[in-house]
């Protein structure tokens, strides 16, 4: 009777392990200003949105010094249909508008506000701007926006923004900024990892929204409309997640010269200047659904396709690792690759599992596979169904399949017993249920034994292989990770200054979340959850959580650029550091 529980529990625990985790897709908050550069006696639009919502409602709006906010009022209602794989999939976005109107000038930070979702309290981010009794420049700035003006559902694209200044003030500029009020909290538009800056080229930091800093590309004096400018530029990639009209709200790039004191000479006065960049509206179109294929992956682009085998002469069983490589223009990251274990094709093979690694310019999957007897001549071709930019319509992109040699294995045979007249062939997955004669004891049989030991193993080799999935934990990464917190404490106590602390802080960043250190310079910390949440099953961080963390970036950044570099306090920043790690990252 023991022997049975001890069964019992190991088949539990095998199946815990590996029972796939249902993963619903979580409401989310956005919050954006129509414009972040206001004039006096004018006012900006505060847009909040909730995402895959059922009922929500806006708890209150905060009260500002000199600030007026208009009534609430009722959200709009968008539903969105999508038919992926032949799964219908739904999602629902209310959204509310509301007036902001500055009464005096200064700069302005709208605080987080308290949204009831579904039962649940959710926080907007924090926006600021800034209003002026006069918005004058816009002869001496330059502001472009190439972006395309139609796309399809999942279609990634690049948006360019050039900005600048007349290149005869460059000697009287001291400072700029770019506020660019759409980005991280606008629906349907998720963004992507940036184009690589190209080598060689010279690069400014800027502030954006008044939070963080953006790297921008230093592309020299340029003639546009006859006249010479300095420009700039910044490239963002995105993804439009449904079919709608994105319009962009206006952006303004600030640029002037802050006065100035010293020991010689009394402060200059400062002059700010202000070019506000157009509006787009791009144009999100659906994807068909009349042609498409059951096993459509979701790829949407124009793509390439190439395999490669390790081995090309092996024995019946051996493993062969057959890589598939997707490049060219489209949403890589985010097709479904094919399942070789489930193509027909592959009958002759036995899958042992894959090694998926993306990026936005190539997927690259190598596949386990084992052919099963001298009679498999080749690695078939692996199809891929795609929508394709150029025809507008579905296709299925092919590898070429790849000639093998296959020789049987030696001296092969198969256990075999004879049972009631007839051989039964007994492999791993086999259990004897026929009781076998013996002699005295009632203590389980040499049978019984053995099915006990045959399932232990394949129970080993079950959990290996979710262990496998899951990573190995003598990974390097996975070293990393977990000694993350204790090398953020060694680093603190050696810090001097608050860049030493900002260093330390995005190493541990990185480490927890298996990215590069320079992932985490000036990210929008709101659509990295966005694209975190939705790219895996990855436990969301609290809003209250990922808000504090962006306060104590900021302090950093501040703390780095105020001339004094003082350092901000290892308490501060391992506390947020303890939070995120309670909180799943």
């Amino acid at each position: 009777m023991n022997r049975i529980v001890v069964i019992v529990l190991l088949v539990a625990s095998v199946l815990t392990l590996i029972a796939p985790e249902a993963q619903a897709q979580s409401a989310s908050v956005n919050a954006r200003l129509s414009a972040t550069a206001v004039k006096l006696g004018g006012d900006t639009k505060l847009v909040i949105e909730v995402e895959n919502a059922g009922t929500a409602s806006i708890v209150a709006l905060p009260e500002l010094p000199n600030v007026r906010f208009g009534a609430i009022g009722q959200p709009s209602v968008q539903q969105f249909i999508s038919i992926v794989n032949g799964r219908q999939t739904q999602s629902r976005s209310l959204s509310w508008v509301i007036a902001v109107q500055p009464l005096a000038k200064g700069e302005y930070t709208i605080p987080q506000i308290a949204v009831d979702v579904d039962g649940r309290r959710l926080l907007t981010r924090e926006l600021s701007f800034k209003a002026v009794e006069d918005i004058q420049g816009d002869e001496f700035g330059l502001f472009e926006i190439d972006a395309p003006q139609e796309v399809v559902e999942g279609q990634p694209f690049t948006l360019e923004m050039r900005f600048g200044w007349d290149s005869s003030l460059t000697r009287q500029i001291n400072y700029a900024k770019l506020s660019v009020p759409w980005l991280g909290g606008m629906g349907g538009l998720l963004e992507l990892d940036p184009p690589p800056i190209p080598g060689g080229v010279q690069t400014t930091q800027l502030i954006l929204n008044e939070r963080t800093r953006i790297t921008a590309e230093n592309l020299g004096e340029q003639k546009i409309a006859g006249r010479s400018f300095l420009v700039l530029r910044v490239r963002k990639r995105f993804i439009a997640t449904r079919a709608t009209t994105l319009e962009l709200p206006t952006s303004d790039f600030e640029f002037g010269r802050v006065a100035q004191d010293s020991f010689f000479s009394r402060a200059e006065p400062g002059v700010s200047y202000y070019k506000r960049s157009p509006a787009p509206k791009i144009a999100v179109t659906k994807l068909p659904t009349e042609g498409q294929p059951l096993d459509f992956s979701g790829g949407v682009g124009n793509f390439q396709v190439s395999a490669t085998a390790d081995r090309r002469q092996v024995d019946a069983g051996d493993s062969i690792k057959l890589t598939v490589d997707w490049t060219g223009e489209g949403n890589l990251e985010f097709l479904v690759p094919p399942d070789v274990s489930r193509l027909p094709a592959f009958s002759g093979f036995r899958a042992y599992g894959s090694n998926d690694r993306k990026s936005f310019e190539r997927r690259s999957v190598t596949y386990d596979i084992a052919p099963l007897s001298a009679d498999v001549k080749e690695i078939p071709s692996v199809p891929l169904s795609v929508f394709d930019l150029k025809t507008k319509t579905y296709k299925t992109i092919h590898t070429q399949p790849i000639p093998i040699s296959v020789a049987p294995l030696k001296n092969a045979s198969a256990l075999t017993e004879d049972s009631a007249g007839r051989d039964v062939v007994v492999d791993i997955r086999d259990i004897q249920t026929k009781a076998l004669g013996g002699e005295g004891g009632s203590g389980p049989g040499s049978g019984v034994l053995g099915a006990t030991g045959t399932f232990v193993i394949a129970g080993w080799l079950v959990l290996r292989r979710a262990v496998r999935r899951r990573g190995d934990p003598a990974a390097p990464a996975a070293r990393e990770r977990r000694r993350a917190r204790k090398v953020l404490r060694r680093s603190l106590s050696e810090a001097r200054t608050a860049s030493d602390e900002a260093r330390a802080l995005r190493r541990f960043l990185a480490a927890r979340s298996g990215e590069p250190d320079e992932a985490w310079v000036g990210r929008d910390l709101h659509a990295w959850q966005l694209r975190r949440t939705r790219d895996s099953a990855a436990q969301p961080v609290s809003p209250a959580v990922l808000s504090e963390l962006q306060r104590v970036m900021e302090r950093l950044d501040a703390q780095t650029w105020n001339g004094n570099d003082e350092r901000l306090g290892s308490e501060t920043i391992t506390g947020i550091a303890d939070k995120l790690i309670e909180g799943g990252l």
